[in-house]
Order: structure tokens, then sequence, then C-alpha cells
């Protein structure tokens, strides 16, 4: 603040004290696994909307104050681990402990020819609201994933992590979607939130009408099998249809699995995959050996795609 350097909140005056530093952070569903195999549950908690009065920069406040937040994280509920994605480069966050991690994002431009054919597929969509019948659908599809993490050769004697979603950290992101959309004076407000062809071939989503984008949070994209390429197809047509539906410029799938990039989908559809900046930090799990924010502790860790699976 202005009138000191604490780090307490217990005195603020809003408009009053002025504030040189913010940022927000979220919790979600984790499970941690180690590297013998044993899961661990808890939370991740992912820093978001870091923002520094622009006269104040240049002079390390971001700096402090990040170092100060990754310290009252530590001392939240069951810590895990944090989370967040950088805008301003890989190298900024790293040296605050929190880890690169190399990720991509699949973006489909809904005005590219490609993308504007339609499909002949007779697959049936089911429409996925925000409601009960979601959160037992994560509920279950989230058992299945902790079975994936801890089980099979892919993670043998290595530590991961996992983000589980769930119906309210979807219903989170989602009613931004509307709010903006009903600021915007769209008619009719978004509603779905995904579609489904079964339980091994779902998308869900919303809607950032700010950066003109519908994210795809969630899904599975069949990897294999006769029709998989045509399911992946009819899953993001879908997600194309929901896009222009709202004057959505672009589908962006967070971390796209092997099965989305294939040849047999590309040569169906335009899809561009570019880098974006994930940061993680496991050194808030204090119950850990070698914790206490201890910059190298997550070398070596495979990152689960956030809220993505094959």
């Amino acid at each position: 603040t202005e009138k000191d350097s604490s780090t307490s909140d217990a005195d603020l005056v809003a408009g009053r004290d002025l504030l040189y530093c913010h940022c927000k952070t979220l919790r979600f569903d984790c499970v941690y696994r180690r590297s013998s195999g044993e899961i661990e549950r808890g939370y991740s908690y992912q820093v978001s909307s870091v923002y520094t009065l622009p006269d104040f920069r240049k002079r390390g406040l971001a700096s402090f104050f990040l170092t100060e937040v990754a310290k009252q994280l530590e001392k939240l509920p069951n810590p895990l681990i944090s989370v967040l994605y950088s805008d301003v480069g890989p190298t900024f966050y790293d040296k605050l402990g929190w880890k690169y991690h190399p990720s991509k994002a699949a973006t489909l431009e809904v005005a590219h020819p490609r993308n504007a054919i339609s499909d002949d597929s007779s697959a049936e969509l089911e429409t996925m609201l925000l409601d009960d019948n979601l959160a037992k659908f994560l509920e279950s599809d989230n058992a299945r994933l902790v079975t994936e993490l801890s089980g099979g050769d892919k993670f043998i004697g290595k530590e991961a992590f996992l983000i589980l979603p769930t119906r309210d950290s979807i219903e989170w992101q989602f009613i931004n979607g509307v709010h903006y959309a009903q600021v915007a004076g769209f008619d009719e407000l978004p509603s779905c939130c995904g579609v489904k062809v079964n339980d091994n071939a779902f998308a869900l989503w919303w809607h950032n009408l700010k950066e003109s984008t519908l994210y795809v949070s969630r899904a599975r994209f069949p990897d294999s099998g006769d029709n998989a390429a045509a399911t992946t197809r009819v899953l993001l047509n879908a997600a194309l249809q929901e896009a222009r539906k709202f004057k959505l410029k672009k589908v962006v799938i967070w971390d796209p699995p092997s099965g989305l990039v294939r040849d047999e989908v590309c040569r169906l559809l335009e899809i561009e995959r570019v880098p974006r900046h994930l940061f993680h930090d496991g050194s808030a799990m204090k119950s850990m050996p070698g914790s206490n924010f201890i910059a190298n502790w997550c070398r070596g860790k495979d990152v689960l795609p956030y809220f993505h699976s094959q």
C-alpha cells in the first residue's frame, strides 16, 4: 500500500489506500502422484490477473509481491501446487520459483474456409449444461483420470500432478462469458457448456468475448479406432458452431492431445499449434520432503494437461 510496506490487508480501506500490486488466486481440486505411485489429494492454487500500477513498474515490486504471495499460498488448506500462465515470457516467473512447463495450444480460426465446411457425420451429440448431470459426469471422469494417473507405464518412477475439473470450476469460467454476452447485448445468452458423443468423446467450453475466443477447457478426443478422426471433427465442428453463434473469431484447445493433431484430423480442419507459457510451483506442498519453496522442487515432473486428457 501507499501507507506502508506491510503485506497485511487487515487495515485496508477501499477508496483510500492505493494498491501498488494485486492478483487473484483460484483454488482447484488437484491430485499428485509420488514417484512411488502413491496418490495425494489437495488443491492447486492458480495465480492470475497479476497487475502492477504502470507508474510503479520496473522497481522490483512485482517480484517482491509474488514472493509474498507464494508464502501465503503455503499457508492455505492442503496446498499441492500453484499454477500460473505468463504473458511476459518464460523467464520472469522462473526466477521466483515457478518452473516453466513447455505447453501448446491448438487454434482453429472460425473464418478459415476449411473450418467452415460442415460435416455429414451421423454421430449424435448430447448437449452438456451446468446441472447435476454435469457434476456426476465430471465426478466419474475424474475418477477415471486418477486411475490413469496411478496406473500404467507412463508415470513409473515419476512425479506428476493433475488438476481436476468440477462443476464449480467449469461454472466459474462459464458465467464470465454469460456476463459479457449480456453486456454485448446478445438476445440469447450462452447456456450450452459443451457436447458429448460418449464418455470417451466430449468437449467442455467457455466463452471469452473479450478475447473473441471459445476456450475448450476439458475434453477427450478419441486417439484410435475407425471413427476417431470423424468423431473428433464432430466435436470441433460443434465448438466452431458455438463460436459463430456468439461471433467469436477462434476456438482454442489448451494442451491438445495427440488424437487432435494427427494427420487424419488436420486434413479435415485447419488447426494451428502455438506455444503458451505455463508455470507451476510444487514447492507449495508443505508435507513433501524438500519443499519450503525450493526452486528445484518441480524439476523432473510430468504435468498432465490442464483440464485435458486423451
